[in-house]
């Protein structure tokens, strides 16, 4: 269950295709595939293209909407992302630096979240009380522009690499940087007028809302919340 507090970068996967003069209808897909375009596709393979085209919304329009529209086209042919990402590669290697970098960016992101997830050390006094506690999830994570309000956020997925991969992928500019990650819980974040990232992580949005904008009053003027999410 989340809120954001302002429209962000989550919709422009939907923008950036709309941008192209497409549309598209909802389709019933069986378990683990999702719809794309119209076109039923592995999960992975929609992150994947739904990073493309977030990371690709700082490009000029015209490239963005190309880039867009190619993603969609080779998701849907393949089967895996490494096919999505080899073909994408193949078409701009020699062509354009930037569109190659956000190829192989957004694939780097997809393959550390496929990867089996590590159950981290406990790091803070109330972990370290229970001496066999591993990480269970559900997990979410927040991304937050340095310079920017844009974010992207995500919850409930089976891993914080999973969890994180999807928030950057939905922050549609290129300064985003994960702020805060979430394990049952829920999460907040505020900025102020020195445009810091502040955030908070409590077991209700009210209080998560409530620490952030407390951290944030503690070291700057002008704070405002940014998003919220919980991940239960």
């Amino acid at each position: 269950m989340w809120a954001p507090l302002r429209t962000s970068g989550l919709a422009i996967a939907a923008i950036a295709w709309l941008g192209c003069g497409g549309a598209t209808s909802q389709i019933e897909c069986p378990d683990s595939r999702t719809e794309l375009d119209g076109v039923c596709v592995s999960e992975s393979i929609a992150d994947y293209v739904s990073c493309v085209r977030a990371q690709g919304a700082q490009l000029q329009k015209n490239d963005a909407q190309k880039l867009s529209a190619d993603a969609s086209y080779a998701g849907a042919k393949a089967s895996v992302v490494s096919d999505v990402s080899a073909s994408l590669a193949k078409k701009y290697a020699a062509s354009d630096a930037a569109m190659l970098e956000i190829i192989n960016t957004c694939k780097e992101m997809q393959t550390t979240a496929a990867a089996p997830p590590e159950a981290p050390q406990p790091s803070g006094p109330a972990e370290q009380q229970e001496p066999g506690w591993v990480r269970q999830g559900p997990f979410g994570a927040i991304a937050v522009s340095d310079n920017t309000e844009d974010f992207g956020w995500a919850a409930e997925r089976a891993s914080f690499a999973h969890a994180k991969a999807a928030a950057m992928s939905h922050c549609k500019v290129g300064d985003c940087k994960i702020v805060v990650e979430l394990e049952s819980i829920c999460g907040a974040v505020a900025k102020g007028v020195d445009n810091g990232e502040y955030w908070g992580r409590q077991p209700t949005r009210t209080a998560a809302e409530e620490r952030a904008l407390q951290e944030c009053q503690a070291k700057t003027t002008g704070c405002k919340l940014l998003v919220w999410t919980c991940s239960f």
